[in-house]
């Protein structure tokens, strides 16, 4: 409610600051407009910041509580071929 309350009050001020200061009086319709206008542009920019659904959590298995999925290493791929690891008891 903040993001429409504060153009509301910044450009009021402005209009009224020119008004008194400068002598400078617009129209009613065109400052109305400025302010409402800018009022309603933060109201939908905020809006824009919050997804419109939550986070969906992706399960492997059929247990229930979430595993998280590690992400890929990222860089070149180093293959090493398998050890062969000798049978202790067949040592020759």
């Amino acid at each position: 409610m903040l993001c429409a309350v504060v153009p509301l009050g910044t450009w009021s001020a402005y209009f009224w600051l020119l008004a008194t200061l400068y002598g400078a009086v617009w129209p009613l319709e065109l400052w109305m407009g400025t302010v409402v206008t800018a009022s309603l542009m933060g109201l939908a920019l905020s809006w824009l910041m919050f997804p419109t659904s939550p986070a969906v959590v992706i399960t492997l298995s059929s247990s229930p509580s979430p595993r998280l999925i590690a992400p890929r290493p990222v860089g070149p791929v180093i293959y090493e071929p398998p050890v062969e690891h000798a049978d202790p008891r067949t040592r020759t």
